[in-house]
């Protein structure tokens, strides 16, 4: 039958089989080395068989088995979240290292040629050929990479295909799920963004984008990349970017109001997260490079 002990150390008072009279083992509450007494009569009852001798590891393992189950558990739970917390802060921490990189990268570029690089590369006729983010490469330490492209075929000619899988790191966001061969830094591309398409006079350099000069709103008050959703990657060879439009800038709202976040570069290659109360007409003004519009210090967190 049960055994009523109490713990010479800390005064905890445990029941504990009878089977386990007279061993040695470690106290549940405060881990100091504890015996446990012999029932009275010197043993446990006649109407019960005594059960085989079990070891001192045993005992140990089952109390620590104990402590785990009883409060150990919660704990465990807690360094779980913590760890995963961590864990997190770290990818976020990382992926926003990569986003600022490539925004250093672009800047670079322009230092060298007073320019943004154009959305993409462009055949005679005006057909887009390979994406901005492929021309950056050399601002990117990725020479070698670059020169292995056919620049005069589109992205998805069977030479260039075969680069799609060499995607660099930078392009690829830690911990990310999206694809392999796909890249979530997506330039803020359409009309009145810094990363507009060329009008006519084709083909044109892929070098010659948006300037800075052209960003009248500041660059500090323009976005310039953003980093989308895993299931919203594209082909990071692809000229596939973020087109602002009406219906985008529609569903980022609702997507903020849900509580998603999105994180941003800006033209001067500072990141931020967009607040989830940012209004649709804030988010149009976000993008719009000469819009005149006073920007709300709280669009970002």
């Amino acid at each position: 039958m049960p055994l009523d002990f109490t713990c010479p150390h800390c005064g905890q008072r445990t029941m504990v089989g009878d089977q386990y009279a007279g061993q040695t083992g470690p106290c549940a509450r405060c881990g100091q080395m504890v015996t446990i007494p012999a029932a009275a009569g010197g043993g446990p009852a006649a109407a019960y068989p005594a059960p085989p001798q079990r070891s001192k590891a045993g005992l140990i393992i089952g109390i620590i088995v104990g402590i785990l189950v009883l409060c150990g558990g919660g704990i465990g739970v807690v360094g779980w979240l913590g760890y995963r917390a961590f864990d997190e802060a770290q990818q976020r921490a990382e992926s926003q290292r990569d986003l600022h990189q490539v925004a250093i990268g672009l800047h670079n570029h322009f230092d060298v040629y007073s320019s943004l690089p154009s959305p993409a590369s462009y055949d005679a006729s005006g057909k887009p050929l390979l994406s901005w983010r492929v021309h950056l490469l050399p601002y990117l330490d990725q020479s070698n990479l670059y020169d292995q492209f056919h620049l005069d075929e589109p992205w998805d000619s069977p030479h260039n295909k075969q680069l799609i899988s060499e995607i660099p790191s930078v392009y690829r966001m830690h911990g990310d799920t999206a694809a392999e061969g796909k890249t979530r830094i997506l330039a803020a591309a359409g009309k009145d963004t810094m990363f507009e398409a060329p009008q006519g006079g084709f083909p044109r350099s892929p070098q010659s984008g948006i300037t800075f000069g052209q960003v009248t709103d500041g660059l500090s008050n323009t976005v310039m990349l953003l980093e989308v959703p895993a299931e919203q990657a594209v082909i990071w060879t692809k000229p596939d970017d973020w087109q602002v439009s009406p219906q985008q800038l529609d569903t980022l709202a609702n997507d903020l109001a849900q509580g998603k976040t999105v994180r941003v570069v800006m033209g001067d290659a500072s990141t931020h997260t967009i607040s989830a109360n940012t209004q649709r007409d804030m988010l149009r003004r976000l993008f719009d490079r000469r819009d005149g519009e006073a920007i709300d210090p709280d669009w970002q967190r």
